[in-house]
């Protein structure tokens, strides 16, 4: 809104024309998540631009956890064109969202999700991003949410926006990230979780794979990260799911005494021993490493996780994802969270007894994202026995 002495407009910026711009106006723009920087790029003015703020509390949400799910193939907005084709998205992405959507479903019941406009119709959405993420009460209490993907806006109108704005496409990166963002902000607060302060609520976020959302953690809410595949293997690459094979069935045959070997597992996969050899060169592993990795698995066994409410509690192959992260292709920092849990009840011993059989450079890695965590843990040594 515009408000000057002489008479009221009631237009939007879009709107914006040189009579509203006249010095005796003043504008008034209603946007509960906007910034301060943006304000500036799409008004042009030149005089001081207050911002007047409800709060400037942050609201905290300790009640809320967000379950960041890396998933491979949707780092593109999928969309229809002119026949009505979906795009943007390959089959096979679309096949680990369906394996996804299924395991969760057997975990947390029904529970609504909100995505691209684009699958809607597929996947029998219950909403799409730039509408019901904003301003909805519709999914107040709901203890359990889904967002699929990212709400990423048009990328060639939002630069074209920026360009003529500024003149410049220096620092768009920022900018275009920070419109994602605010969006995702707006979905976070779609529980209303800070009016049940003595109920749990949990957010699934199904996003690109490396998508960072820590930076919610600002707002109090906890972010655990993990991939798909950790919930399902279907839900994984063609890599991760034919590594997992590979690992199962040396388990299978160590089970059973026999002696474990490239050629033995080829017959039970069903695969020719060169590619398995050469799944194994690739990540610098060989048969010794895995029977020692196996071996680590034994005094506690391997079914179900031991942690309460960890990231992969019940899942069924909890410690073979930590023991073989590195073949997995898995997400350190995913697994880091839990490996803090496992140090405070198994002990020290048990965590570097399995670590010591990674390659050197991955325990480095690894010990770097965990002693990120050192600071939130007391008992932890800060001495690494690697050798």
């Amino acid at each position: 809104f515009f408000f000057s002495s002489r008479r009221r407009h009631t237009r939007s910026l879009c709107d914006w024309s040189s009579d509203v711009c006249s010095s005796d106006l003043a504008p008034l723009f209603l946007e509960a998540n906007q910034h301060g920087d943006r304000l500036k790029l799409i008004t042009g003015l030149e005089r001081p631009l207050e911002i007047v703020k409800g709060s400037d509390l942050v609201t905290e949400h300790g009640n809320l956890t967000i379950e960041a799910i890396h998933t491979k193939g949707i780092g593109q907005n999928p969309y229809k064109d002119k026949d009505g084709n979906l795009k943007g998205i390959s089959e096979r992405a679309i096949n680990r969202l369906v394996a996804l959507d299924k395991a969760l479903f057997e975990k947390y019941g029904y529970f609504p999700v909100i995505g691209p406009k684009a699958l809607r119709e597929l996947f029998e959405h219950d909403g799409h991003w730039f509408n019901h993420n904003r301003g909805s009460n519709d999914y107040e209490g709901r203890k359990v949410l889904c967002f699929a993907g990212l709400p990423r806006p048009n990328l060639g109108a939002v630069k074209n926006e920026y360009y003529a704005l500024k003149g410049t496409l220096e620092g768009f990166e920022d900018y275009y990230q920070t419109l994602i963002n605010q969006e995702i902000l707006q979905a976070v607060g779609r529980p209303r979780a800070n009016r049940y302060p003595h109920q749990q609520f949990r957010i699934l976020m199904i996003v690109p794979e490396g998508t960072d959302l820590n930076w919610l953690q600002d707002y109090g809410v906890k972010v655990v990260n993990q991939s798909a595949f950790q919930i399902t293997p279907e839900a994984g690459t063609e890599i991760q799911c034919t590594r997992l094979r590979i690992v199962e069935a040396a388990r299978e045959l160590f089970s059973k005494g026999v002696k474990v070997t490239e050629t033995a597992i080829a017959k039970v996969i069903g695969m020719t021993q060169q590619n398995v050899s050469k799944a194994l060169i690739a990540k610098g592993l060989t048969i010794e490493v895995i029977i020692q990795r196996l071996l680590n698995l034994l005094p506690n066994g391997y079914t179900t996780g031991p942690i309460k409410d960890s990231i992969t509690s019940g899942c069924e192959n909890w410690e073979l994802y930590q023991v073989f992260s590195d073949f997995f292709d898995l997400e350190i920092e995913a697994l880091v969270e839990d490996a803090v849990k496992v140090i405070q009840e198994r002990g020290l011993d048990y965590f570097w007894d399995y670590l010591a059989d990674f390659p050197k450079a991955l325990q480095s890695k690894y010990l770097t994202a965990l002693y990120a965590l050192l600071t939130d843990f007391e008992g932890l040594s800060p001495v690494a026995p690697i050798t």
